[in-house]
């Protein structure tokens, strides 16, 4: 009797762990694709250059690599801010996006200065020299905007980067220029007020370190 009732007893286990194992569900799939932007998720680009975008790529952890759309776009001869957002869809259901920043600016050309203040080693001082300036913008879009005689000085090639399209940064660097010619190291930081030409106006605070230490200020229009 007791052998008849552990056969049975084995019998009704192995029934109700088949019945539980089918009962068991797959764990859903919530986990949105994730969309990487190829390239530099924020540009600057020169107004009237050509744009081409660099589009983005998605992968899920479930169904792997997935087809990328695209929503918006890029006016290349009117100054403004583009988004162009990127997004991904699983066999689930599940969205994924990311977003690339364009700002299309009108910054090259010709600089008038129309103030300068030096100060050496404390007041500002009225520096009664000016200088016609010009700036160009790199085609690579990260937004480097180039000095061809930062200061005044004769091959004073200084480079700047923007930020968020109206404020610069001149990193620290060293720049052999000038009367005499000797080695300038230039940092600063500056505001871009107006990105589209005719009024455009770059207003630059800066420091020189070369036969001592000079603290400007520089302010251009554009011609």
């Amino acid at each position: 009797m007791k052998k008849q009732l552990s056969i049975l007893s084995f019998i009704a286990l192995g029934f109700v762990a088949l019945t539980n194992s089918g009962c068991k569900k797959e764990k859903p799939d919530t986990d949105s694709p994730v969309v990487t932007v190829n390239g530099l998720k924020t540009c600057y680009l020169q107004k009237g250059r050509l744009y081409v975008d660099a589009d983005a790529t998605a992968m899920d952890v479930v169904d792997g690599t997935l087809k990328v759309t695209s929503s918006g776009g890029v006016a290349p001869s009117v100054v403004g801010t583009y988004t162009i957002t990127y997004s991904a869809t699983d066999l689930s259901g599940n969205t994924g996006t990311a977003t690339r920043t364009v700002y299309v600016v009108d910054l090259e050309g010709s600089y008038t200065q129309v103030l300068n203040y030096r100060h050496y080693p404390q007041l500002y001082a009225s520096d009664t020299s000016r200088f016609d300036e010009f700036l160009f913008l790199s085609v690579d879009m990260k937004g480097q905007l180039n000095f061809s005689l930062f200061g005044g000085h004769a091959g004073g090639a200084v480079y700047s980067y923007l930020s968020s399209g109206s404020s610069l940064d001149v990193p620290t660097q060293t720049v052999n220029c000038g009367a005499p010619l000797i080695d300038r190291t230039f940092s600063g930081s500056g505001a871009i007020s107006n990105t589209n030409a005719p009024h455009t106006k770059i207003t630059l605070n800066y420091t020189e370190v070369s036969d001592s230490t000079y603290h400007s200020r520089m302010v251009f229009v554009k011609d």
